[in-house]
């Protein structure tokens, strides 16, 4: 998602942050595209869960780059969680078999 820090109304930061509080899946990627530069702009973003930040005038090339590194980073982080899972599944399955059989009467 790419937001403006700048907005009417509520701030890109606020934005970000409530976002941030919505996403059943973790956090939502947010780039932040703004012509604030100022340090404690900078701060805000990062705190409110922006996972980058860009200065305006916008250089396309760097933006393209930029979204596609997110999605990427974001895709890498679902495969990890989903091996994660998958390894947590495949090791319960074999405790519970040894378990079962150590409550076998003769055992």
């Amino acid at each position: 998602m790419l937001l403006d820090a700048v907005m009417p109304g509520m701030t890109g930061f606020e934005t970000c942050a409530r976002l941030q509080t919505l996403s059943s899946s973790g956090q939502a990627p947010v780039l932040i595209i703004t012509g604030l530069e100022d340090e404690e702009s900078v701060e805000q973003a990062f705190e409110a869960g922006a996972m980058d930040y860009i200065t305006k005038p916008v250089h396309w090339p760097v933006l393209r780059q930029r979204v596609r590194r997110l999605i990427r980073t974001q895709q890498t982080e679902k495969m990890r969680d989903d091996l994660v899972q998958m390894i947590v599944h495949d090791m319960k399955n074999p405790i519970s078999k040894i378990q079962s059989f150590s409550e076998m009467p003769g055992c």
